[in-house]
């Protein structure tokens, strides 16, 4: 629940998916299974953007300087 708050104050969208995803698993027979994709294709991401940030255009790096705190 904690994790759908937290994406829900980013993006509703992102937060409907990952609802559906969730609940993928808890109801379909081979739920593991599609936690086990959903986590590798995750971490394929994560490894993709940090090699070619193109792949997340709205993610910025900058830190706290970036809000104008220095």
């Amino acid at each position: 629940m904690l994790l759908l708050t937290a994406v829900g104050v980013m993006n509703l969208c992102a937060t409907v998916g990952l609802a559906a995803v969730i609940t993928a698993e808890k109801r379909l027979p081979r739920g593991r299974l599609l936690a086990h994709a959903v986590g590798l294709a995750s971490l394929a991401l994560a490894i993709g953007v940090f090699w070619l940030p193109l792949l997340a255009p709205n993610l910025r790096g900058g830190g706290m300087t970036d809000m104008g705190l220095r």
